[in-house]
């Protein structure tokens, strides 16, 4: 054994362990067989799943967490779904493979989940029951989520939640509603009632942070707005902070911060559209200054909608989900002005690509295949940020939320 793995295993030890057994990417579906999904070396099991044998090998790395936390520890996929579940699997960094450790239950559609890793606690919104936010403990040793507490989102229909900075603070944007709330948890993952609420626009769609803290921004697809708010760190109140406007018709979704603070992107769920927006981090407003086409001309943006956003942690590119045209565009950053230029759009192979994760280093990401119950793997090219096909894919009922994060 080389010198660097021996201390990337031992590392691993120290962290709580993981097993150095035989990795599997596991196939739940039988029946999805097409040509390409698994690579060489897979075998079928006598209870009807396909499996791939890897190396079990996973590589240690520092990432930062959804609330500005740093996390050592191996890599995991999360994924939340409409039967109620959230599954975790180990993921080889190598080769791609998906092992899958545990499936939790999660309340009826845990849609959305957010992390903070240097606790091991995940959040996850609840979308049935008339809305509700849910706290659980990590075992990184078995995958497993407890529950540890729950909570009212404060509206109807909540379909995002984040954490700010230092992880005291629970973001929930009610769809349905068309309100934000916050909501305190302490360090034993105990979620307290609602310290405020603020009306934030209708179909209120993503609620978090910029990454130093301090704003609050809510795009509202129905209102057409960015709405921003500041965040009072000891109390969990809101002070609004006047809204951004768009383009008419765009139907703002989800925001993406760049990791210089000095721009933002939106994917615009209705017009097909990414926006850059400049940001004012003394003043915590955003102004939109570029929208441009997630699609590839002439394509036709009939029965096609953005979903999902992710700036590269290399600042140099921006990647968004198009559901309908099944694909992941992939924009590159003007480092003098942040504006963007679209390069390529990769397919995703399947129907309705909702959610997608991409790992801290920014070298996998992964696309939640919802309509074809899939999720499907790519590896992210380090010069080009051109995306390759992994050639395999994870089966998973319905999956809503794809998630990847480095737990201790």
């Amino acid at each position: 054994m080389r010198g660097p793995t021996l201390v990337r295993l031992v590392s691993l030890v120290l962290l709580g362990g993981l097993p150095a057994a035989v990795a599997v990417a596991c196939s739940s579906e039988p029946e999805d067989a097409r040509p390409g999904t698994l690579a060489d070396g897979a075998v079928a099991t006598d209870d009807g799943r396909s499996k791939l044998l890897q190396d079990g090998r996973v590589d240690d790395a520092q990432a930062a967490s959804d609330n500005g936390a740093v996390a050592m520890g191996a890599l995991f996929g999360f994924v939340g779904s409409s039967d109620g579940k959230v599954r975790t699997y180990l993921v080889d960094s190598a080769s791609g493979a998906w092992t899958l450790k545990k499936e939790s239950s999660a309340g009826q559609n845990p849609s959305f989940l957010a992390f903070d890793p240097s606790r091991r606690r995940v959040v996850a919104v609840d979308e049935a029951a008339g809305g509700l936010v849910r706290a659980f403990a990590f075992d990184s040793a078995s995958g497993a989520l407890t529950e540890t507490s729950n909570r009212p989102s404060g509206g109807a229909g909540p379909a995002h939640v984040s954490l700010n900075p230092a992880g005291a603070w629970i973001m929930v944007a009610n769809y349905t509603g068309g309100n934000t709330s916050i909501l305190p948890i302490d360090g034993a993952g105990m979620i307290g009632v609602a310290s405020d609420s603020m009306v934030s626009g209708a179909m209120s769609h993503w609620a978090g942070t910029n990454p130093s803290g301090g704003g609050v921004f809510v795009p509202a697809l129905g209102a057409n707005v960015v709405a921003q708010y500041t965040l009072d760190g000891a109390t969990g109140k809101l002070t609004p902070n006047g809204s951004a406007a768009l383009p008419a018709g765009s139907g703002p979704r989800h925001l993406a911060f760049h990791p210089n603070e000095k721009w933002a992107y939106l994917v615009n769920e209705t017009a097909i559209t990414v926006t850059t927006l400049d940001f004012d981090k003394v003043g915590h407003k955003l102004a939109a200054k570029q929208t441009i086409s997630a699609l590839p001309a002439p394509q036709s943006a009939a029965g096609v909608t953005g979903a999902e956003i992710f700036v590269h942690p290399g600042g140099k590119y921006v990647y968004a989900s198009t559901r309908g045209f099944d694909s992941i565009v992939q924009l590159e950053v003007d480092p003098a002005s942040g504006m963007l230029t679209r390069v390529a759009n990769t397919p995703t192979g399947a129907a309705r690509p909702r959610s997608f994760g991409m790992d801290p280093e920014g070298t996998l990401l992964y696309a939640g295949n919802q309509d074809a119950n899939q999720v499907v793997g790519f590896r992210i090219s380090a010069t080009t940020g051109a995306l390759t096909s992994l050639g395999k894919t994870v089966d998973v009922n319905g999956p809503a939320f794809v998630g990847l994060r480095r737990m201790p």
